[in-house]
């Protein structure tokens, strides 16, 4: 079951990575926040309530209910209260602190309805890390969600998703050499995995080759984390098992991928003409494109995504003309149906 992220956790992500001094009293105490702080408490006591059908009659979760209600009756009476007054002055990093510590709790009691959610799993992280480093006074070695992340992965091993959503936390704080530790034992164990949980694999190849040209210092495709991202690909376009990176990937291994890749976008596109979809087959046409913009550069990855999205777009369209008798433009030239016309003589490649 998939949960989409509510908006103010959106708006937490990219305010934890500008580095510019976040606190949730920045998010919330901001007189033009008030829907954005109203959103944020009802999150908070359906949260909660959820938890309470998992853990009936516990008496923290309902006191806190009870406060989330109150918060939300004081909003609503327009009388001065804010939650930045309660989370965002200088004396109450206590209350800041605790409200960290059961966010971060609301979502791991979120997790046991919803296990293996890679979107509650990287908010679970993120408000680790705000707890660690926000609200401590403290100055911490590693990652700051590292030892919460391999208590979770030490008791759910297959869990490739929360193996990849980690190792990009630990990209993302500049220890690449220990999130590509993470991602290749994820990578190598694929095989050994049940079928189900290797259909995630897409999004982890994905998630790895995005950390690697991040960490990339310059536009140029021969630099090694270039090089690093091709050689991740080409074993997802091949369907080869995975093996570390040892050095850049041959001629002959990029052909191999390219011919992969293409094979794949075809079953992707026959089935999303069904309109069936999910992220792991976005993430392969991600990777497809991304694969095609290291080897041959940008137009080939837009072309890609035009020929990909167009039928897609194309298939929506016939269903909204056989629902509601709308009319319905031509096709796209980088349609299936007008690929052998003389503009598209041949199907973009990957």
């Amino acid at each position: 079951m998939c949960i989409e992220r509510p908006p103010f956790v959106h708006e937490c992500l990219s305010k934890s990575d500008c580095g510019n001094g976040f606190s949730l009293g920045s998010l919330l105490g901001g007189s033009s926040d008030i829907s954005m702080r109203t959103e944020m408490m009802k999150f908070l006591r359906n949260a909660i309530l959820l938890c309470l059908n998992v853990f009936p009659r516990n008496y923290i979760l309902e006191e806190a209910v009870l406060v989330a209600e109150e918060c939300l009756s004081k909003s609503d009476c327009g009388n001065g209260f804010s939650l930045g007054s309660l989370l965002g002055g200088s004396s109450d990093i206590s209350m800041r602190t605790e409200m960290m510590k059961f966010l971060r709790n609301a979502i791991l009691l979120c997790l046991n309805v919803f296990p293996r959610n890679y979107i509650l799993e990287e908010d679970m992280l993120v408000t680790e890390e705000l707890f660690v480093t926000k609200m401590k006074t403290c100055e911490v070695a590693t990652t700051p969600c590292q030892a919460l992340a391999k208590r979770l992965l030490k008791s759910d091993r297959p869990d490739l998703l929360l193996c990849g959503v980690y190792a990009q936390r630990e990209a993302a704080s500049g220890n690449m050499k220990h999130a590509r530790r993470v991602f290749d034992m994820a990578l190598t164990s694929i095989c050994g995995l049940h079928k189900e949980l290797q259909y995630n694999a897409p999004m982890l190849y994905l998630w790895y080759a995005e950390s690697e040209v991040a960490n990339s210092s310059g536009s140029s495709r021969e630099t090694e984390p270039s090089s690093r991202a091709m050689h991740i690909l080409c074993y997802l376009g091949s369907g080869l098992p995975y093996i570390p990176y040892t050095s850049q990937p041959s001629s002959m291994q990029i052909l191999r991928a390219r011919q992969g890749f293409r094979e794949k976008l075809k079953k992707i596109q026959s089935t999303w003409s069904h309109g069936v979809t999910d992220d792991q087959s976005a993430a392969l046409v991600c990777s497809a494109a991304l694969f095609e913009e290291l080897t041959n550069g940008l137009p080939g990855a837009v072309e890609i995504l035009e020929h990909m999205f167009s039928s897609v777009l194309f298939t929506c369209g016939s269903y909204l003309v056989s629902r509601f008798s709308l009319s319905l433009p031509s096709p796209s030239p980088f349609s299936a149906s007008s690929s052998s016309s003389s503009s598209h003589p041949h199907s973009p490649s990957p």
